[in-house]
């Protein structure tokens, strides 16, 4: 008996224009909604909150459903890539890290992005463009 799972990974490897359509769809909300999200940031304002008004912000722009429960983490938090929103409150001059994907047309979108509540100290930024220049690098690497 043979295995079906090459023919089948090899089916979904290709996409079609309107499964690219979709997925493109999905990363426009996404992208949408990181750029909202600074909006939403206060003194007093709990991980888990931003995650709930992350989500709902997903939905009003037209996702179908979040790809996977939306991480919002505060502070040293932030060192925990799969960590569950908690009642940790924002305060000012602290790292926020949220991860969140949208679903459109039953295809996922999934972005990371980290931002800084009020001033960088110089021990986050040197750490903050030392990951920028590697992840550009990176992806240098990967064009070539």
């Amino acid at each position: 008996m043979k295995s079906a799972l090459p023919l089948v990974d090899h089916i979904h490897a290709i996409k079609t224009d309107r499964e690219i359509a979709a997925i493109r769809e999905a990363s426009t909300i996404t992208s949408e909604v990181f750029r909202i999200a600074p909006k939403y940031f206060h003194p007093g304002l709990t991980e888990k909150e931003l995650s709930r008004k992350i989500e709902l912000t997903m939905k009003r722009l037209g996702g179908e459903a979040v790809a996977f429960p939306t991480i919002v983490a505060f502070g040293s938090n932030t060192a925990h890539v799969h960590h569950v929103p908690e009642g940790r409150k924002l305060r000012k001059n602290q790292a926020v890290m949220i991860d969140a994907g949208s679903v459109t047309r039953g295809y996922c979108s999934d972005m990371t992005r980290t931002f800084f509540y009020g001033k960088p100290d110089k021990k986050f930024t040197t750490w903050y463009n030392r990951v920028l220049d590697a992840q550009q690098r990176a992806m240098n690497k990967a064009k070539n």
